[in-house]
């Protein structure tokens, strides 16, 4: 370990990407992370609305919305799913789902509370309304619907759960409905919105009273970033997890029951939002580069890229464990996760501290990651579970290195 240097920082002109280097983050930071999503998503938009001409009546609508209500529109169109179908859809405009796009025009319509007709003649008889729901029971044959028909019996909306504690709030979309939730590797679940709001508000509730209570600069930066979660299929073990690169603050789990657990996972995914986005803005590496690496955390090997997620990701589920060896009832298994992690984070490091495909800003951002896992290192554990987590490590690198010698 003594080969990796913890100095060195991202430049203080870097302003906010010096907090999220470091595996935090500020309300600033989290600003600039935000707007940069939406910026992207008009971008998106522009260019295919310059390739489609027979979306001019979305177009219309969304600037009318956006005249009404920007703020709602921006959130609307950097809503997680919708900004996965924006990217596909700008990168193939003629292979566009045209359906999904008439969806956000009502959603606008709905949020902006205008009265735009949108022509839908969908072949699926149902339309998805970007983060509200879907309407049914439309047939083949062309409609033309405003906000107001977004309801009757007809209508499936979209539930959400919030929880509070510690004078803190987190709001959630539960959203088993928009296509474009396939992204994720995983399977994602039927649309059983009562089963999922009765299994997630329980152990929802249970983990945010641990944030707030232990971790209450996380907690915070969840209530300011994450909007969206997507159940993913009932018959994955326990509290499997997934996001995606365009998603940002919009992530799928399978069931999890386990409180402490289920904050580690929303702190994880939300990293890879964070430094998806952050790379998207300033790149980090060359995602052309085809170096392979060990992953304390996976048995395939991974490319640069996908080293720096977990690294990122994991330095901050770290940083929970240690903030949860304060709680008495979940110290022992608190101090074990956190030395695991901590061992794992360090030896990747010590792989991608001098890669040949980092950029320049991609060293500064390891070098400043380097120094929240050096101080990590420095936080006094068990040595029962510092020795454990060592011959874990070395075991996992054993097998890694027998299976892809």
């Amino acid at each position: 370990m003594e080969q990796l240097s913890s100095g060195g920082s991202l430049r203080a002109t870097d302003g906010p990407f010096a907090a999220l280097a470091a595996g935090g983050s500020d309300p600033a930071s989290l600003d600039l992370l935000g707007r940069t999503r939406v910026s992207r998503s008009k971008l998106f938009l522009a260019r295919l609305f310059a390739e489609r001409p027979d979306l001019d009546d979305v177009k219309e609508i969304l600037v009318a919305a956006d005249w009404e209500n920007p703020g709602a529109v921006a959130r609307l169109i950097a809503y997680p799913w919708t900004a996965v179908w924006l990217q596909r859809a700008a990168a193939e405009p003629r292979q566009a789902d045209v359906d999904y796009g008439r969806g956000l025009a009502l959603a606008a319509a709905s949020r902006a509370e205008l009265t735009g007709v949108v022509s839908v003649a969908p072949q699926s008889g149902k339309i998805t309304v970007p983060g509200l729901g879907e309407l049914r029971g439309l047939g083949q044959d062309e409609r033309r619907l405003t906000a107001k028909d977004l309801n009757g019996p007809d209508w499936f909306g979209l539930k959400s759960v919030t929880v509070s504690a510690g004078g803190r709030n987190l709001s959630l979309t539960l959203d088993d409905l928009d296509p474009f939730r396939q992204c994720l590797s995983y399977g994602v679940a039927p649309h059983n919105p009562d089963d999922f709001v009765r299994r997630t508000q329980a152990v929802l509730s249970s983990a945010w009273e641990l944030l707030t209570a232990y971790a209450p600069a996380r907690a915070d930066e969840l209530a300011a970033g994450l909007t969206v979660l997507t159940p993913l299929a009932a018959n994955l073990m326990a509290g499997v997890s997934a996001s995606h690169q365009e998603a940002y603050g919009g992530f799928g789990m399978s069931p999890q029951t386990d409180p402490a657990a289920f904050a580690a996972t929303m702190i994880h995914e939300f990293q890879h939002s964070k430094l998806s986005a952050l790379h998207a803005l300033l790149p980090l590496y060359d995602p052309a580069g085809n170096e392979l690496y060990f992953a304390p955390w996976r048995p395939d090997p991974r490319p640069l890229g996908g080293l720096l997620q977990g690294i990122y990701a994991f330095l901050s589920v770290a940083g929970w464990w240690r903030d949860l060896m304060a709680a008495p009832a979940e110290q022992p298994r608190a101090a074990l996760q956190f030395a695991t992690l901590r061992a794992q984070v360090w030896r990747a490091l010590e792989q991608v501290h001098d890669a040949a495909g980092l950029t320049e800003a991609g060293r500064r951002f390891v070098a400043a990651v380097a120094r929240t896992a050096a101080e990590h290192n420095a936080t006094p554990v068990d040595a029962v579970h510092d020795a454990h987590a060592r011959k874990e490590l070395q075991r996992l690198e054993s097998v890694w290195h027998e299976r892809h010698a």
